[in-house]
């Protein structure tokens, strides 16, 4: 990769340990070198996500499928991520304090490494005086980290048909989208469809309102990251002729309220983060059934539904329960306006509940203002899973026995505010929840006690008496009415939040 006259590499920095590292990068088998240069992309110091790390990897082909089993691909970028930190190429992975994403940093001399070892088809831009680049370029790496405003040199964008990575890279959120604000990029040309080779496209923290058609024209692309763009209301009609997508990363576009039809057909889709449904019909606009050919989605999920808005056949069509490489989905419902909670909407969020049955292999799960009574048998049946928040199912009076899923660890109740008793009946079994390490209960001003039954609730002495759990060493309660009674017995946990 290109650098610029005066940011050459410091080789004062790397002769000291210039013999051991380059032997060991010597060492190293041709796709992990490729592994390692390309993150000269990344400014010095900056927190990379792992994922979006091993995403780049794959775009770029330097990941090879270990079988015929593409979905492994992935897997097989995360050991090349694991070798070069044990490599000490990479520093240890740790989660981010923000936003609980796992990143990792690269040591400055291991960073001047790759800087000689990346070749001449990267640059990076990151003042008004940066290198602009040519048509030998393959990689643009924007770091905006020049206290100066300054332009995207788009004119040379516009001359290079063979560009296949553009990534911008900013630690600071705010900073970064006041930036663009100011440098006018609030809109993408439509020459961006001229890049037949870019296989990256990272618009991340944009303010674009919506996406040029062209974009659909990059057959070669195999991520489009556009998290966080939050004024982004809506994707190109043809998303769908862009086959070789395997990453549409959608998280925080908090305008998006649909998505477009045809997006069913993106079978080679991975990841792609959040499904909007619409409320009314077009035939522009997919439903939940698009969902249905998506089988190799994995990672994370979050599905925003209407109130009464579907069928069951239509939740049953999404099939979730074919998608065993989803570890995260949110099944979140949406309030419009000053919605009533009616009976019709109640038995239509408890119907579409029961149809959006995920795989057994999934480990999180959060559902979010469902209005049903009741909540999914299917939920006792989830036998690998890690984590489970049931939130704002106000009108929730009766949850399925949870006690006997061998894996929950983390159970979190809030704001259940018609719910009486956790459980419908007592259960002496050895096997009461297992595996669990931490409890939250909180809003729920209803709660008597855990079971229905009477054998939990000591008359004589007229006090709730809190089960046994084997595992648990964190019990927050709060805003619970039992827990505020005198004599209430919460000895189960030493770490205990009562209100």
């Amino acid at each position: 990769m290109a650098f610029k006259k005066g940011k050459e590499p410091d080789e004062s920095r790397i002769s000291p340990m210039k013999k051991e590292v380059v032997e060991n990068y010597d060492r190293l088998p041709s796709q992990l070198k490729h592994c390692f240069a390309f993150c000269r992309l990344f400014p010095k110091d900056y927190e990379i996500g792992v994922e979006e790390v091993i995403n780049l990897w794959i775009a770029q082909g330097f990941i090879k499928s270990s079988s015929e089993n593409q979905n492994d691909l992935e897997d097989v970028g995360y050991a090349h991520f694991m070798h070069l930190v044990w490599g000490s190429f990479f520093e240890p992975p740790f989660k981010s304090d923000d936003d609980d994403v796992v990143k990792f940093k690269i040591h400055d001399a291991m960073h001047d490494l790759a800087i000689l070892m990346a070749g001449t088809t990267g640059v990076v831009i990151d003042g008004p005086k940066a290198k602009v680049f040519d048509d030998r370029t393959r990689h643009v790496s924007l770091t905006f980290s020049s206290i100066e405003l300054w332009k995207i040199p788009m004119d040379s964008l516009k001359q290079n048909r063979k560009l296949r990575t553009f990534l911008s890279s900013n630690q600071k959120h705010d900073d970064f989208i006041q930036r663009l604000y100011s440098m006018g990029f609030s809109k993408l040309p439509n020459t961006i469809g001229g890049l037949k080779h870019l296989r990256y496209l990272n618009l991340s923290s944009n303010p674009f309102v919506s996406l040029p058609n062209s974009i659909t024209t990059l057959h070669s692309l195999h991520t489009l990251n556009l998290e966080y763009c939050e004024k982004l209301w809506r994707l190109p009609q043809e998303i769908d002729k862009l086959l070789n997508l395997k990453h549409l990363l959608l998280k925080g576009c908090l305008s998006l309220v649909f998505m477009p039809s045809g997006l069913g057909r993106l079978t080679s889709l991975r990841r792609l983060g959040e499904f909007n449904q619409c409320s009314y019909r077009s035939k522009n606009i997919a439903r939940l059934e698009e969902l249905g050919n998506l089988n190799s989605l994995r990672g994370s999920l979050r599905i925003n539904l209407k109130h009464g808005k579907h069928d069951s056949l239509e939740c049953s069509a999404a099939h979730l329960n074919k998608k065993q490489h989803l570890q995260h989905i949110i099944l979140s419902w949406e309030v419009e306006g000053d919605d009533d909670i009616t009976g019709e909407m109640i038995e239509s969020d408890e119907l579409s509940l029961d149809a959006l049955q995920p795989h057994q292999n999934l480990k999180i799960l959060t559902i979010h203002q469902c209005t049903g009574i009741r909540l999914a048998h299917w939920l006792s049946l989830l036998t690998n899973l890690v984590y489970l928040s049931l939130d704002a199912c106000i009108k929730c009076q009766q949850l399925p026995e949870l006690d006997q899923l061998p894996s929950l660890q983390e159970l979190h109740l809030s704001e259940l505010g018609s719910l009486e008793y956790i459980s419908p009946k007592f259960s002496a079994s050895s096997l009461f929840f297992p595996s669990l390490t931490s409890l939250s209960i909180f809003h729920c001003p209803k709660l008597k006690g855990w079971w229905r039954d009477s054998a939990n609730l000591n008359q004589a002495q007229g006090h709730f008496v809190l089960p046994s759990f084997s595992c648990l060493s964190v019990l927050n309660i709060y805003d619970c009415l039992f827990a505020m009674e005198e004599g209430a017995i919460l000895s189960a946990a030493p770490t205990i939040i009562r209100t």
